[in-house]
């Protein structure tokens, strides 16, 4: 029996996952029939780090190309949704599901690619599936799914590298640009560590030079993207980040420990963001 468990296990990778795809289906079908997930998507446009809705459905791109607060990615999809289901919001529910459950798989067949037995491969998707928070962030079209997407499908990319070099080190790297394009605690420099040392593996053991070559050459690009998209915040917004919320993070922290005090006047023009992020400080 538990041969035949090892050889179900290595011929077909989704086995393990199944159990915790159907509890995580049963679980999200359910909490979504009785939940409002319209009105839900609705009041996050409420929040003060969202773009508008009037804005995201009128004119994406300006939006777009002037949002300084967060980085891109998750806004992107909101327009997509606007686009395609503006009332049902049925895109992103259906987009995040398919997060959850890609997030699964990765995690449960990285053990498998680094030789767990499979019941402790099976357990760990059950484990996924019943925690709480994953169905309920499942259905909160913020930037927690995503990047949960992201951290997991960047760590089953360099478990997949050892079969595969060329498919592993393009998946991590996808991951990789999902987490930097999703959430600001990412910054570029860590897209560009990351992918550095994936080049680093690929070039040691990506097997004969085409190979070794075809391996690098996705992950070049994916630099390049990070890059030039860096680059817009800098050039348009003056930031090193592709959030503005890191300085705001980091000026309160300051004033509030004592180590900057705020100027009397403010030398900012009025109606600016540095007008308003003073102004703000000041008023506490």
């Amino acid at each position: 029996m538990r041969n035949w468990l090892r050889q179900v296990a290595r011929s077909q990778p989704l086995t393990a996952s199944i159990p915790g795809f159907v509890l995580i289906f049963v679980s999200w079908l359910v909490t979504w029939i009785r939940l409002d997930f319209p009105g839900l998507v609705e009041e996050n446009y409420g929040l003060m780090q969202f773009l508008a809705r009037e804005v995201l459905a009128n004119d994406a791109l300006a939006g777009l190309t002037n949002l300084h607060m967060q980085p891109p990615l998750l806004y992107v999809l909101a327009a997509l949704d606007l686009a395609l289901t503006p009332q049902s919001h049925a895109f992103l529910a259906i987009v995040f599901l398919a997060m959850t459950l890609a997030a699964l798989f990765f995690t449960v067949d990285t053990l498998r690619l680094v030789g767990s037995p499979f019941w402790l491969q099976v357990s760990s998707g059950v484990l996924f599936a019943l925690l709480p928070a994953t169905v309920v962030y499942s259905l909160w079209s913020y930037n927690t799914t995503p990047t949960l997407f992201g951290a997991s499908l960047a760590t089953w990319g360099i478990a997949r590298m050892k079969p595969k070099p060329v498919l592993g080190s393009s998946c991590s790297a996808l991951g990789v640009v999902t987490l930097v394009l999703t959430r600001s605690a990412f910054l570029w420099v860590f897209a560009v560590l990351w992918i550095g040392v994936l080049v680093f593996m690929m070039l040691r053991n990506g097997g004969d030079r085409k190979s070794r070559i075809v391996g690098v050459a996705p992950l070049v690009v994916v630099v390049l993207v990070v890059l030039e998209a860096q680059l817009h915040y800098v050039s348009r917004f003056g930031l090193s980040t592709m959030s503005s919320w890191s300085g705001q993070n980091l000026a309160k922290a300051l004033v509030q420990s004592g180590e900057l005090s705020l100027p009397s006047e403010s030398g900012w023009k009025p109606h600016t963001c540095h007008a308003s992020l003073v102004e703000t400080l000041r008023e506490g």
